[in-house]
């Protein structure tokens, strides 16, 4: 499916669903933000996100802490949790997140986490649930990038429901 047509299932899903939408990116720097808001009327729904492309603004902006990115790292399910959790608390008139932090590459990746690996988290305050998902994508950095924000919004949509 077209990534404007997933955007748009997502946000007419939240608008359906009384649902405010939040994001904090990392490797993907916004593009998740920047699918939903090319659809019109997305302001009902997406009220923002925070670009936290290093340690610092993780810790800073959406208070991941210092010891998660210390004992895991940036690129951890349990940053992503972090993230997740940490964009509700700075903002909490929305009532669902989702975060991304991975190694989109071409650089950047070892064995324990090749490039292309990225986490994600996806906090529900009406469930009271947070899902973590793992995926390793394959292709050019531009590639990876996409398939983050195509994941992204296909658990965003899921999470709805």
């Amino acid at each position: 499916m077209p990534m404007s047509k997933l955007a748009e299932k997502v946000i007419k899903s939240a608008i359906d669903n009384g649902y405010i939408i939040l994001s904090a990116e990392s490797c993907t720097a916004g593009m998740i933000g920047a699918a939903l808001t090319d659809i019109s009327g997305a302001s009902k729904a997406y009220h923002g996100g925070f670009i936290v492309y290093d340690n610092m603004t993780k810790n800073q902006f959406i208070n991941v802490s210092q010891d998660i990115l210390n004992s895991h790292g940036a690129v951890s399910p349990e940053c992503a949790e972090a993230m997740a959790q940490g964009t509700l608390e700075r903002y909490p008139a929305a009532n669902i997140s989702i975060a991304v932090t991975g190694i989109a590459g071409p650089n950047g990746g070892n064995a324990e986490k090749p490039v292309g690996l990225v986490y994600f988290g996806c906090t529900n305050k009406k469930t009271g649930t947070t899902l973590i998902d793992k995926k390793i994508f394959k292709g050019s950095r531009d590639d990876i990038r996409v398939q983050t924000v195509e994941h992204a919004l296909q658990i965003l949509f899921k999470n709805m429901a």
